[in-house]
């Protein structure tokens, strides 16, 4: 059996097909001669069991091999460190795994020259592995140290995905990760890899829907889709299936988003996928609440609460409570509308990655209906407030559509509030970040939001001079507008 055979079955994640060949290769060898010299099949045992979850067992099939093999056998050792290093990474026994990549450290610095020639696929592989044990650690820099370092001794899309993500995931750096992508994308066609290449196009589709170049990003995706399900991968399917429903929302053409979602939500209930069901369920929600399709959007919220008293997942949980404030903030009754600020705040105060900046917005959006009723101006600090909040998150977080809509906000509120200098530096700021992240749709809305502010200077003068009510001047500001604007580019 070539272990090349193997390899590809790995990348096409047919973990279980692994261990039926492997089994039966096993029967027909002595048990102390598989493990001692066809170390590389232990490799391939170990990461099947533990892509398979059978976690302690992979650990056993390492440790056993490792009982048998001398530490002067530099390279079988260490292949024998890595899948150690892999599993215990997967179940973040991360004090472990530093033990383990002290060990291995020890053994390449300890090789010769010809040793590590001879393993430098392997030692490509732990530092691949070693940057993963710094992304669990969010050491983000070390994380891209030894990715980089294992790309140097060999390319591999894993290597290069891993680094993409953290470009875009905790860098913010678009455009960064999306060389990282494309270079995956190659690579994934040199090796003529189809799950690889149709991964890589479902990443560079997520990155250009960041970008909200959608449909450039639509196109990517369904080049991704068409491969997947010539694949029959049911969830990669829906993986895609998603980003294709949620960029037909950001676009707003809500049907095809409902249909892509709907579409997504039957295969993973087929697939019991219960965290798939959930988001898709929300997605629904937001959907059919948007087209105020009010009796469809309180289903897709009962389902969700239904679903949550089943499964209390914490991000079914969190998906339950928007949408149980958002159905109180289409409520007449205020009373409802407090429900929903409150549930809002709490939403907000957890500071979720992809939810923070729509909570903030739908609360803005209450707010600003109770500043309309009681002209109370400390509701105005408030919503000043939870901007700079969410500018503040949005920062440190690397979202940077998120702070620029922060800004954008602020820039609206210190106009409102006569301080138009205040007003033009928020722009300034905003398009500033745009330009820097070559976000190049983002910097024309801003621009535009400079044009309109300097050609209505005059006008905001004189509202002020005349003390215009605060109605007038939140009237002329659009905020409401924009808030709604700012969530749909959101998606939330």
């Amino acid at each position: 059996m070539k272990q090349s055979h193997l390899k590809e079955l790995l990348e096409n994640e047919q973990h279980q097909e692994i261990l039926d060949q492997l089994l039966e290769f096993e029967r027909k060898s002595d048990e102390n001669l598989f493990l001692m010299k066809q170390i590389g099949y232990v490799f391939y045992k170990s990461r099947a069991l533990g892509d398979l979850q059978r976690f302690e067992k992979a650990l056993q099939v390492s440790k056993q091999a490792q009982e048998l093999i001398s530490p002067e056998d530099k390279v079988t050792y260490l292949v024998l460190l890595i899948v150690q290093l892999y599993v215990l990474n997967q179940l973040n026994r991360l004090t472990e795994a530093e033990k383990v990549i002290f060990d291995g450290d020890t053994i390449i610095g300890l090789m010769s020259s010809n040793e590590y020639e001879e393993g430098k696929e392997w030692i490509a592989l732990f530092y691949n592995f070693k940057g993963n044990f710094y992304y669990q650690k969010e050491e983000w820099d070390n994380a891209i140290d030894y990715y980089k370092r294992s790309l140097t001794l060999k390319e591999s899309v894993d290597t290069l995905t891993n680094i993409g993500w953290i470009y875009y995931h905790q860098k913010g750096k678009y455009d960064k990760a999306l060389t990282f992508f494309e270079r995956c994308l190659a690579l994934s066609k040199t090796i003529s890899n189809p799950h690889y290449i149709a991964l890589s196009l479902n990443n560079i589709g997520f990155i250009y829907t960041s970008k909200e170049e959608y449909y450039t990003a639509l196109d990517y995706y369904h080049r991704s889709l068409t491969m997947f399900e010539a694949q029959g991968s049911p969830l990669a399917v829906t993986m895609v299936t998603t980003n294709i429903g949620t960029t037909y929302r950001k676009k707003g053409e809500l049907a095809k988003a409902l249909s892509y979602h709907q579409r997504c939500l039957k295969i993973q209930r087929e697939e019991n996928d219960h965290e798939g069901t959930a988001f898709s369920l929300f997605s629904l929600f937001l959907i059919t609440l948007y087209q105020q399709d009010q009796n469809n959007a309180q289903k897709y919220q009962k389902k969700l609460e239904t679903l949550y008293e089943h499964i209390p997942h914490k991000d079914i949980s969190l998906y339950n409570k928007i949408a149980k404030a958002l159905i109180l903030k289409e409520s007449k009754r205020m009373r409802d509308k407090v429900k929903a600020q409150t549930l809002l705040r709490e939403v907000v105060n957890l500071e979720r990655r992809g939810y923070t900046a729509g909570a903030v917005f739908h609360l803005c959006e209450l707010l600003l209906d109770e500043l309309k009723l009681y002209g109370d101006p400390e509701v105005l600090i408030e919503i000043n407030n939870l901007m700079q909040k969410l500018y503040l998150f949005a920062q440190e977080q690397e979202l940077y559509s998120n702070a620029c809509a922060a800004l954008i906000l602020q820039s609206k509120l210190a106009a409102i509030e006569g301080n138009f200098q205040q007003a033009l530096e928020h722009l300034s700021r905003a398009e500033k970040m745009a330009e820097e992240r070559n976000l190049g749709r983002l910097v024309l809305k801003i621009q535009n939001q400079h044009r309109i502010l300097n050609a209505e200077l005059d006008k905001w003068q004189e509202l002020t001079r005349r003390n215009a009510p605060l109605t007038d001047r939140l009237e002329h500001a659009k905020l409401e507008e924009y808030l709604k604007e700012a969530r749909r580019i959101t998606g939330r």
